[in-house]
């Protein structure tokens, strides 16, 4: 960040995407990019994001009224308040299917709604109102549950880990932590996953209710897959800056697992394109995440563009974090990503279906191992576990990809 960036505040998600070691995002000063719901422009598979601005609510609301009719609004639980401007919801629900809103957040929302009869919102919610669209998982067919599944479950488990880590100290020493050993587990925590996975893990903790522990993932997921499956622009409203945070690593995890998808077809195709060498599985950061099998390791470029296809679709995919401050992300995503989530669906995460069980991963982060490994992709067989209630399967290495910290977008790491 330089000097005239500090002069803005920034989310803790746009902090990290906008660090001086490595910038993963054009930040940009100005506000109101719903524009670009319409004709998504600029680098593919690229971010741009705000700080925290002011802004006119006014040309907010000619921002949504300009979206296109096909854009999809998701609106999140935290966007119904008193605070809200009336205008935003005279522009949601000015349209028929102007604002989806998924089930666990319009079970969320049944309390306010009873208690403020007289909000327009609540009024739509309780009248069932043709503005608002309300997709039903139960109407998926099994492969599209298999991979809702395992997203929301990998973008859930960074809310588990401050439970789990209390749940490990009763479980050693037999008895709660007093609140010295507390702020100590809560501090590991911290040090552990950073200020983005410790606030998430914090929320995790706090959550009493369980049946609303994952309406942030499930949200953030069926936003974006919305986007990839239909073409169709997608706008995500909230005043929680945890869904920024789950957005961005949603995203991260897409594009890896897509550039894994990617080299599997091309390996595929022709291998002698690429310098392959068997995985040294005497490397403990190797044990750790695959079994012992005819593993592969793939040299690969630090950002994987010659494995893109040379033809693909943009689809624009913004998240508008509103408050006193307006700060938005928009990700010019590429409707080819979709054969990604037919392909886990398939075969119950993986990222391709071309060699059997073993699957192609572009990322090893953040695997320990020796340094000339790191810039590799990997086609192995991997340690699956499988999700309760579910077809679907995590590995170990999606595990810690989607608790790890360090990610990056300008670089595959």
């Amino acid at each position: 960040m330089n000097k005239d960036e500090k002069d803005y505040k920034l989310t803790r998600t746009t902090q990290h995407m906008s660090s001086a070691r490595q910038r993963d995002a054009t930040l940009d000063r100005s506000t109101l990019k719903t524009s670009v719901l319409g004709r998504p422009v600029g680098p593919r598979l690229a971010w741009t994001v705000t700080p925290k601005l002011p802004y006119s609510v006014f040309e907010f609301i000619i921002g949504l009224d300009n979206e296109p009719v096909r854009a999809k609004r998701f609106a999140d639980t935290s966007l119904f308040d008193v605070k809200t401007p009336r205008a935003v919801w005279t522009s949601l629900l000015s349209r028929a299917k102007g604002m989806t809103i998924i089930p666990s957040v319009k079970r969320e929302l049944e309390p306010w709604a009873r208690a403020h009869p007289e909000h327009a919102a609540a009024q739509a919610l309780l009248l069932n109102d043709v503005a608002i669209e309300c997709p039903d998982y139960d109407a998926r067919n099994p492969e599209e549950t298999t991979v809702f599944q395992y997203y929301v479950s990998l973008l859930g488990f960074r809310k588990r880990m401050l439970s789990l880590t209390i749940s490990r100290f009763i479980g050693q020493q037999g008895r709660e932590p007093n609140a010295a050993e507390l702020a100590g587990l809560k501090k590991d925590v911290h040090l552990g996953y950073g200020p983005r996975g410790y606030l998430l893990a914090k929320k995790g903790e706090e959550t009493k209710a369980p049946e609303n522990f994952l309406t942030d993932e499930k949200l953030v997921y069926t936003a974006v897959a919305s986007a990839l499956r239909s073409g169709d622009p997608v706008h995500i409203l909230t005043k929680d800056e945890d869904i920024q945070e789950q957005f961005y690593k949603l995203i991260w995890l897409l594009d890896t697992h897509y550039r894994g998808m990617l080299i599997a077809k091309a390996y595929a195709a022709d291998g002698s394109r690429f310098e392959a060498f068997p995985m040294p599985m005497g490397e403990p950061g190797f044990t750790g995440s695959f079994h012992d099998a005819d593993n592969l390791l793939i040299r690969r470029s630090a950002t994987l563009t010659e494995v893109l296809p040379p033809t693909f679709t943009r689809v624009a995919i913004h998240c508008s974090v509103l408050g006193e401050r307006l700060t938005e992300m928009t990700f010019i995503a590429e409707r080819e990503m979709a054969e990604l989530l037919t392909i886990k669906g398939k075969t119950h995460g993986l990222n391709t279906d071309l060699f059997g069980e073993m699957n192609c991963q572009a990322s090893l982060y953040p695997v320990d191992v020796a340094l000339n490994f790191r810039s590799c992709a990997a086609l192995a067989l991997e340690r699956r576990h499988s999700l309760p209630g579910s077809a679907a399967q995590v590995s170990v290495l999606d595990v810690n990809q989607a608790i790890a910290c360090g990610e990056r977008f300008a670089e595959i790491v």
